[in-house]
């Protein structure tokens, strides 16, 4: 059985609607000329609004996303995690504390 060739991105998750800026877009951009997925899907809280989301639009689908209350429990509870500064589609790594 074959890996699926799709790209899934998170974006959104905050209470309210934010633009889509110029980093997220070239992000997803970058993925989809390098990676050339069979599908590309944007999970988020918010539909993205913006002239780069305009044009990225025609090449993601999105799906909605709901925040998990197990994952943002443990995520206010940890006091030693770096989350990155410039975007949301990058990893988080977290280190748990004594």
């Amino acid at each position: 059985m074959a890996i699926p060739n799709i790209a899934h991105f998170v974006w959104g998750l905050k209470p309210e609607p934010e633009p889509f800026h110029l980093v997220h877009y070239l992000c997803i951009e970058s993925c989809r000329r390098t990676q050339r997925p069979d599908s590309i899907v944007l999970h988020c809280r918010h539909r993205p609004t913006g002239p780069y989301w305009r044009l990225l639009e025609p090449h993601v689908a999105i799906e909605p996303a709901e925040l998990v209350p197990e994952v943002t429990a443990r995520a206010t509870t940890t006091t030693s995690c770096r989350r990155p500064t410039a975007t949301r589609t990058t990893p988080i790594s977290c280190a748990s504390t004594p």
